[in-house]
């Protein structure tokens, strides 16, 4: 029958878009299933309305919310970070800087988007770094709840990757103390001797402060305080991703 066809093909491209946590675009989808591309494109619009595909960027598309609540080896975080890509995108063109979006996992950050960057640069999608001296670490740490910074910052002790690196807990909790202040974190050669970095926290009405996005630089662009315009795009950047990540908010 054909309304059994088309369930079986439905079913089947939510299968194929699950395998993959990153954005898959209509046409990919369509030879994974050997779908003609207009049957692809309409059950991949049928299913978009339905929230179990969410587009991320002209003609790509990630798992949506519908699919992610019924649980699976879907992530939730990643397909909320994908929905984030295409404004990181744009934000490393804009300032000619490496933007990352990041998460606290145990401890540690994991790097969930990497876009642009200079040649060299170390960091990696999938990367996890110390949180006390990288700028998004930072953002995330001051943003705890009380008793679990606290624990944190008891559990020492901190290693100085740097001459720069902040490693005292009371210097630690008084930079914490100012990031919430003043909404943004630096990282100025904490991690890594020549590299500086702006990072500012990812707010969503449905979490707290889950994420953070940061530009990063080094040699001669290097993202200071004083150049105003990176955190004022950063900013508008954080509050794209915020908007981008919504329909997700409740499941990370």
């Amino acid at each position: 029958m054909p309304s059994v066809a088309a369930l079986e093909r439905g079913l089947a491209l939510l299968a194929a878009a699950a395998r993959d946590q990153g954005a898959r675009s209509v046409l990919d989808l369509g030879q994974d299933l050997g779908l003609p591309i207009a049957t692809t494109h309409r059950l991949v619009s049928t299913l978009a309305k339905a929230g179990y595909l969410h587009r991320v960027r002209r003609g790509h598309y990630v798992a949506g919310p519908a699919l992610l609540a019924l649980g699976g080896s879907v992530s939730a975080r990643a397909a909320a970070a994908e929905a984030a890509r295409p404004v990181l995108a744009g934000l490393a063109r804009r300032t000619g800087l490496t933007a990352h979006l990041g998460c606290l996992e145990n401890n540690m950050v994991t790097y969930l988007i990497k876009e642009g960057g200079e040649p060299g640069l170390f960091t990696r999608e999938g990367i996890q770094l110390e949180a006390y001296c990288s700028g998004i670490g930072k953002v995330l740490l001051a943003h705890l709840p009380e008793k679990d910074q606290a624990e944190y910052l008891a559990s020492g002790p901190f290693i100085a990757l740097t001459p720069r690196t902040i490693t005292d807990p009371a210097a630690l909790r008084q930079a914490f103390d100012r990031i919430r202040e003043e909404g943004y974190a630096v990282d100025d050669e904490e991690v890594v001797s020549g590299l500086t970095c702006l990072a500012v926290p990812v707010r969503t009405a449905a979490a707290p402060v889950t994420f953070a996005i940061s530009v990063s630089g080094s040699g001669n662009r290097p993202p200071r305080r004083s150049r105003t315009p990176v955190p004022v795009r950063l900013r508008d950047a954080a509050a794209r991703v915020a908007e981008a990540m919504t329909p997700f908010a409740a499941l990370v």
